[in-house]
């Protein structure tokens, strides 16, 4: 009934048409019985490579299963189709920039480059056997995620948990845009430790080492550890900026590491963190001499008409309203006279080549005492790779620092798998210095639902759209009672991660029980069973979902939590376009079939890196192989979708295969409860090669075929070899779904494997405690056999003379079928059993001691 080969792609398209058609995996809506998995989207970044299938292969492993075992599965996919990667596509892809070609021309390119990626992603999932209910698919861009993400702002700005305030940020001058605290990443450069030479009003020397010399003229204060008597007499007294000449004060602070540098550090606004600490500590003044486009900008310094407008995103009259900016302005008597010079020397130059001019001139002046070559770790943005800036901009913020306890507390209670993952996002929350920036200036996003109004009386009062409005552009609309002229709309659009955080509500079409689409379920699909992701983005994706359905509905998002690692290239290395390490999926599933690619995903376990193996690929195909030929053995002996009856099965050794069975059963849907799919793959496996393909069907085939044997024993080797293959089929259906549709479809039944309830029970089969102990112990005389013939170098198929068995058991209590199929097995003329007498033996083995003559002539 099988074909003699099994040809895979001719397979998987018929399959692929068969499923979509008969909806096989479509979510009927069964409020007590959903098993909903918050399924992570892929971003729209134009770089497909085999690590995209990895992680999402792993959810569909457990959407099968929970299918299979009686589950109403609700399982979506959504793409992530606004954001920074989306604008840098097509940005590539057009060769432009945003800025370039106007926010309206940009957005629709962004729309049709979007599409074409999505296409491409459907595909590949769709080629790989994902099971997901297209039905349900969604995207961060689409009218009615837009409308949740405003109405998720909406609902935690009227929670006082959302705000705007012009405050220091981290600053990506490539993408220009701020970012949040996730997004960054420490990157290690090779630079210049510099001692710079300064002085006292009173023309002693004092010196300070830095590796940004470019900041001098944004130098507002000098610090010394209070308890560094080098510098005790100097706390109080003003310094003397190289260079610019601006007169500083000296400053006593515990934060100074007294053993670093010379112990001396100059504050400059903002060199990093520890800047904006002292600058708000200490009441300082902010010079902000660098510009969203990452130039020196001394405009502000020197007195120039734009002063306090100089890297907020604002300029001169901007109706942008004026907030509380908790910022000490920058007092005139402070900023030296624009003929020091140094205006002209650097004012427009990139920061690193301000640097350098900055050491050509201190070394010029002879000002420069050490310049000593390290390595040291800089903060770059995550996307663009550039080093970050730090700039006071007007941003919106969602409070995270002072509801840290609740949200570890929340963290707690959800199903860590692998367990060790939860500690990563318990020092991420702790770690939490700022609140979470979700503003960003880019064009392709989501646009937050608010204006400002322009009213005498109300200047700058923040109006928020009203619910049953949204989506709103505010671009285009207005506030309901205001007119054009009467308001200032919000410029900025969310953080993508500000909609990816709400993916289980985008699911549910709810922000939470009140606020939410006419056609929302929530109250049955939220919160979800399980969120799969990988584990570099617990700190954004995770924590920030678990954060707004704290702060939404002081809920869970989820029960449980699968984190997997990366897929690594053979070089160790995360897969990435620009490290030219990528694998093609495309390559794989041409070359070896989707079943295979599965294979090798389900062989990772959770939390870990897997490095790419082209062996365990060559594995799969084996297996893939190796289940075709057995079931085409199988097939010998059964009529097409004949009944299968247990009551059939009466002998010793089907009996034995069955017991095994019926653990592998147990084990392997304990695995996948837990979801633990590679070991459940591997219980599986390992009964399918040893126990089924290496034995039983060794050890019954001749039974299977007839030979001397009643009906009765023929028919339970029939019955036990269609009924064992049946459950190995369904076992193996949610890691190989297509060679087990095939097969299944032509032996057993035109329903899907892969059917709602169709998991095995173990109740189903027989376990005999006897059979199972009776028959290892036979297996185990047939594998005494087998090395022996191999120690001899004879074929396994040399004819034994006599095999001589020591039984504790009598033989007339040994089941006849099983010495027959052990002597067929074993190729022996006669087997003797031999009861409380002497015999040669060759080794002991439990309750049984064999003993062979054989001829090795």
């Amino acid at each position: 009934m099988l074909e003699e080969k099994y040809s895979f792609r001719e397979i998987e398209d018929k399959y692929n048409i068969l499923w979509e058609g008969s909806k096989v995996y479509k979510w009927n809506g069964e409020k007590d019985n959903t098993f909903t998995i918050d399924t992570p989207p892929p971003t729209i970044s134009g770089k497909l490579h085999i690590g995209h299938i990895f992680s999402y292969c792993h959810t569909d492993f457990i959407a099968r299963f929970q299918r299979m075992l009686g589950k109403d599965v609700f399982y979506p996919i959504g793409f992530d189709d606004n954001g920074l990667p989306t604008e840098r596509l097509v940005e590539q892809t057009y060769k432009t920039r945003a800025k370039e070609v106007g926010r309206e021309e940009f957005i629709e390119m962004c729309h049709e480059v979007i599409e074409k990626s999505k296409q491409e992603f459907k595909e590949l999932f769709k080629s790989v056997g994902i099971s997901y209910d297209w039905n349900l698919e969604y995207h961060t861009i689409s009218k009615e995620a837009v409308a949740l993400s405003q109405m998720s702002f909406i609902d935690l700005y009227n929670k006082e948990y959302a705000y705007k305030k012009m405050q220091p940020i981290l600053w990506d001058p490539v993408d220009k845009t701020a970012i949040a605290q996730a997004e960054i990443e420490d990157k290690v450069f090779e630079s210049f430790l510099n001692t710079i030479v300064f002085s006292t009003e009173e023309n002693e020397q004092i010196k300070i080492a830095t590796t940004r010399p470019e900041l001098l003229p944004a130098c507002v204060a000098v610090f010394c550890h209070p308890e560094d008597a080098r510098y005790t007499q100097l706390i109080g007294k003003i310094a003397v900026v190289p260079i610019t000449g601006a007169k500083v004060p000296i400053i006593a602070d515990d934060k100074v590491k007294i053993d670093k540098g010379t112990g001396l550090v100059m504050c400059c606004t903002f060199g990093d963190e520890l800047d904006i600490y002292w600058q708000q500590k200490h009441g300082l003044p902010m010079k902000i001499i660098i510009d969203q486009d990452g130039r020196i900008s001394l405009d502000s310094v020197y007195g120039n008409n734009r002063s306090q407008c100089q890297g907020t995103g604002m300029t001169k009259g901007s109706d942008i309203p004026v907030l509380d900016t908790g910022i000490q302005p920058l007092e005139e008597t402070h900023a030296p006279a624009r003929d020091a010079g140094i205006y002209d020397e650097v004012n427009g130059l990139r920061v690193k080549e301000a640097r350098k001019r900055i050491i050509e001139i201190l070394t010029e002046k002879g000002l420069l005492i050490e310049s000593t070559s390290i390595s040291h770790s800089v903060k770059c943005a995550e996307r663009s790779g550039a080093p970050l800036e730090i700039l006071p901009t007007y941003q919106w913020f969602v409070k995270t620092l002072e509801q840290k306890t609740q949200v570890l507390d929340k963290v707690s209670k959800c199903n860590w798998h692998p367990e060790s993952m939860r500690k990563r996002i318990e020092v991420w929350i702790e770690g939490l210095s700022w609140d979470w920036c979700i503003s960003r200036q880019r064009y392709f996003g989501v646009p937050f639902p608010v204006w400002y109004s322009k009213r005498k009386g109300e200047e700058g009062k923040i109006i928020l759209a009203e619910v049953k409005d949204l989506p709103v552009d505010p671009l285009k609309d207005l506030p309901k009672g205001y007119i054009k002229e009467e308001v200032t709309s919000d410029q900025d659009v969310m953080d993508t991660w500000a909609t990816s955080a709400i993916t289980p509500q985008l699911s549910a079409l709810a922000v939470n029980s009140e606020l939410g689409l006419p056609s929302h379920r929530y109250d049955k699909i939220f919160p979800a069973d399980l969120r799969s992701q990988s584990h570099e983005i617990i700190r954004t994706w995770a924590f920030y979902t678990i954060l707004k359905a704290h702060y939404h509905a002081d809920s869970l998002p989820w029960k449980n939590i699968m984190i997997s690692g990366w897929c690594l290239a053979d070089d160790k290395k995360k897969m990435s376009k620009s490290k030219g390490n990528i694998i093609t999926p495309h390559v794989m599933l041409e070359t070896y079939g989707a079943d295979v690619v599965r294979y090798w995903a389900a062989n990772s376990r959770l939390g870990v890196d897997t490095v790419y193996s082209e062996n365990i690929f060559k594995i799969g195909k084996r297996l893939v192989t190796k289940l075709w030929n057995a079931s085409k053995f199988v097939s010998m002996f059964m009529e097409k979708h004949q009944a299968l009856s247990i009551n059939s099965i009466s002998e010793t050794m089907d009996k034995w295969i069955l017991s095994k069975l019926y653990k592998v059963i147990e084990k392997t849907t304990n695995n996948l409860l837990q979801f633990e799919y590679c070991e459940a793959l591997s219980a599986i496996e390992e009964f399918f090669w040893k126990d089924f393909c290496d034995n039983y069907l060794e050890l019954v085939k001749k039974r299977a075929y007839g030979d001397a044997l009643d009906s009765e024993a023929n028919m339970s080797a029939k019955q036990s070899l269609a009924y064992v293959l049946n459950i190995i089929l369904r076992l193996f259906a949610p890691f190989l779904p297509y060679i087990t549709e095939e097969i299944y479809h032509q032996l057993y039944s035109y329903n899907s494997v892969h059917n709602k309830s169709n998991w095995p029970n173990k109740e189903e089969l027989i376990y005999d405690k006897y059979s199972e102990e009776m028959g290892d112990n036979f297996v185990q005389i047939l594998n005494l056999v087998r090395k022996i013939k191999a120690d001899n170098n004879v074929s396994v198929k040399h004819l034994i003379q006599k095999l001589m068995i020591k039984a504790s058991v009598k033989e007339d209590e040994l089941n006849y079928s099983a010495q027959h199929d052990l002597q067929s097995v074993c190729n022996a003329e006669v087997i003797e059993w031999v009861e409380g007498t002497e015999a040669e033996l060759i080794t002991e083995n439990g309750k049984f001691t064999v003993s062979l003559l054989i001829d090795v002539t």
